[in-house]
């Protein structure tokens, strides 16, 4: 008996099935960046992205890991994400009652225009509980897939769909809401080619979960069952570019009647906070930056757990590359007034992706590191800083940080008024400012670490703001009340 093995080839409109071109070579540089924290009862968790660049065919490569830190920002366990056929990339990551969630999207490794959302459930300890997946169109990629808590009953999942063939250009935004146990309850795909709507930065439930706020250009609110039922002018219509780029909003609930919300201004020099209403209604606002003209303020963030400990955070992008990015934090009070504002830098470049304010009026900022010319093999970096702007511990793999830090007190001061500085190696310029914003004192220092005492004694009481500038950038300013 005669045994013929017959290959049939169908050429027609199929998609490639390259085996495994994506791959992750352990000799390769790789760039891992803390994506999002979350705050445990005993534990921290922090989740990260490690990222290369297939040099053939210039694909992204990225596994995600998860770190657990105790409360004293000591590493406890890690652990990596991996699939056997795709790419697994977490945007974000939320604690509730005992587990560790994370939201964000699998790539397939044989066929790169296949993405589906990705959602896991961990116990405490990292072990792996449950696992989902939400389907989004075909040659469609998430872009920044986030999550946020609906009382004590799920989460709300939201992202944009980018056109793979049309990079950058946003097609759909998809909402969803899913049980603690990762069960869907509710999707909405919602069309916005062509129309006044813009991708969403933020999504947060409203009183009683029934309604949802949604941060774009412009916000729109959500019912239920995730359709639209209103549009919300901006904060300001004149500060809006339709166009595309700038003014991304992130969103945080302050009282079950107002809104926290930070945005950039036109041109992304400075950063504006504002309270609101739920119908953007300013009750209050603050603006505030690095007033440098060669930079652009970049993932701006905002947090908060202690209300008179509001938190506001990103980073500095050098766009002329003369000088490296830094970290910026920024510190106000329940009535938004800004306590004080710190950079993080040094000879490396920094940038900042997440905050998350802690219970003691501390805050942790992370993000990454890398060479002032390096596009690849960044390090992941976390920095705890206490409420006064000083750092007080750093978590990074590597080590050796050398980072500026400017520690001033007391505050209130009688006399003396110290700046403790550390990683500072040059000249500083103070500049201490009364209310009415004239300067009452300023001195120039050639300086390598240590304290400067400044001798207040003779001004009379009251507010006072200071400034100190270093090879020629912002490192510190904020408020002293002189008694």
């Amino acid at each position: 008996m005669k045994y013929f093995i017959i290959v049939i080839l169908i050429v027609g409109n199929i998609h490639s099935q390259t085996p495994d071109f994506i791959f992750w070579d352990q000799n390769q540089d790789v760039n891992e960046f803390v994506k999002e924290m979350a705050l445990g009862k005993t534990a921290i968790y922090a989740s990260s992205v490690l990222e290369q660049i297939e040099p053939v065919q210039n694909y992204r490569t990225t596994l995600t890991k998860i770190r657990k830190f105790d409360l004293n920002f000591k590493l406890i366990d890690s652990v990596i994400l991996t699939k056997d056929s795709f790419i697994v990339n977490l945007n974000s990551i939320k604690y509730f009652n005992g587990s560790v969630y994370g939201f964000g999207n699998l790539r397939s490794k044989f066929d790169p225009d296949f993405y589906t959302l990705y959602l896991i459930k961990m116990d405490s300890d990292l072990n792996t509980l449950l696992e989902t997946t939400i389907d989004v169109p075909y040659t469609y990629s998430p872009w920044f897939t986030k999550a946020n808590m609906i009382s004590d009953t799920g989460f709300v999942v939201f992202t944009s769909l980018s056109q793979l063939r049309s990079p950058f250009v946003e097609h759909y935004n998809l909402f969803a809401i899913v049980d603690t146990n990762l069960d869907l309850s509710n999707k909405n795909l919602m069309d916005i080619r062509g129309g006044n709507f813009s991708p969403i930065y933020e999504l947060v439930p409203e009183i009683g979960d029934s309604t949802f706020l949604a941060a774009a250009w412009v916000s729109l609110r959500l019912n239920a069952t995730l359709e639209v039922i209103d549009t919300i002018l901006p904060l300001d219509k004149s500060k809006v570019d339709f166009s595309g780029g700038g003014n991304q909003k992130t969103i945080k609930r302050f009282s079950d009647t107002s809104y926290l919300v930070c945005q950039t201004v036109p041109g992304a020099k400075d950063v504006e906070m504002y309270l609101c209403d739920f119908n953007y209604k300013i009750l209050n606002e603050k603006v505030f930056g690095s007033t440098q003209n060669d930079v652009a303020v970049v993932r701006q963030t905002v947090d908060w757990n202690q209300k008179d400990h509001i938190y506001s955070g990103g980073f500095l992008f050098n766009f002329t590359n003369t000088q490296p990015n830094v970290f910026f934090l920024t510190n106000f009070n329940k009535s938004l007034d800004m306590r004080w504002i710190r950079f993080y830098g040094g000879d490396m470049n920094y940038q900042i992706h997440s905050i998350l304010a802690m219970p003691d009026g501390c805050c942790l900022a992370a993000g990454l590191r890398n060479s002032n010319t390096a596009t690849i093999d960044a390090d992941p970096i976390i920095l705890k800083i206490d409420s006064t702007g000083s750092i007080t511990s750093t978590y990074s793999p590597l080590g050796g940080e050398k980072i500026w830090s400017v520690k001033v007190y007391p505050n209130p001061v009688s006399v003396y008024l110290k700046m403790e500085f550390e990683n500072v190696n040059g000249e500083v310029l103070i500049t201490l400012l009364n209310a009415d914003g004239k300067p009452v004192l300023e001195e120039k220092y050639n300086y390598l670490d240590g304290t400067i005492h400044l001798n207040l004694s003779d001004l009379p009481s009251g507010i006072y703001l200071y400034d100190v500038i270093h090879q020629n950038r912002r490192i510190a300013q904020g408020k002293v009340v002189k008694d």
